[in-house]
């Protein structure tokens, strides 16, 4: 079981392919989303929107900014007070005019909400790169995290919220299983 997972983020990482370019900020980065669709930054990205909070959350986590966004990450703390906004509450109604009129260079997006399949299903016919991503597991979470962290250039980041948290879990199951061998 345990190789099976790590056999499973090996594949996740090698999936992420970001060259940095000559001024230092990666430029060229290729990956694939939660649906299987290849994505390609030609660069770096300034104006990101997220339209699900929990990515926002893994967008900042990443050492990305928050450009564009939905009601409920301002409410929950991932995104300014004056952060536009192109749905006022959990990303299920996309205001593709707002969106459009913001003009993101790279748009996250949830690929269990039918209205931001729909929105980043536009956007890729119109040019823009708009990831989807589903993250139901531990292990989801840390291939989108790495990819996140790739697209940003901030290795410690995935060290920090990815590596370091994956070791406290291993800690802890390991306790658990000898607690529960003991008994």
């Amino acid at each position: 079981k345990l190789c099976k997972l790590g056999a499973l983020l090996l594949a996740t990482l090698l999936l992420v392919s970001c060259a940095p370019s000559t001024d230092g900020k990666n430029a060229d980065c290729t990956f694939t989303d939660s649906t299987g669709t290849v994505i390609t930054l030609p660069e770096k990205p300034k104006t990101v929107a997220v339209l699900f909070s929990s990515y926002a959350e893994i967008w900042n986590l990443a050492g990305g900014t928050v450009s564009v966004t939905v009601g409920e990450s301002v409410e929950r703390g991932f995104a300014p007070l004056e952060t536009p906004l192109v749905d006022d509450g959990a990303g299920k109604t996309i205001d593709m005019e707002l969106l459009l009129a913001a003009q993101p260079d790279f748009v996250i997006g949830s690929a269990d909400i039918d209205a931001q399949v729909e929105a980043c299903g536009l956007l890729r016919q119109a040019g823009i790169p708009a990831a989807l991503f589903r993250v139901d597991t531990f292990s989801d979470y840390l291939s989108m995290l790495k990819i996140c962290t790739q697209i940003t250039g901030d290795a410690q980041a995935y060290e920090t919220h990815g590596t370091a948290v994956k070791g406290r879990i291993d800690e802890i199951l390991a306790a658990a299983q000898t607690q529960q061998s003991q008994q």
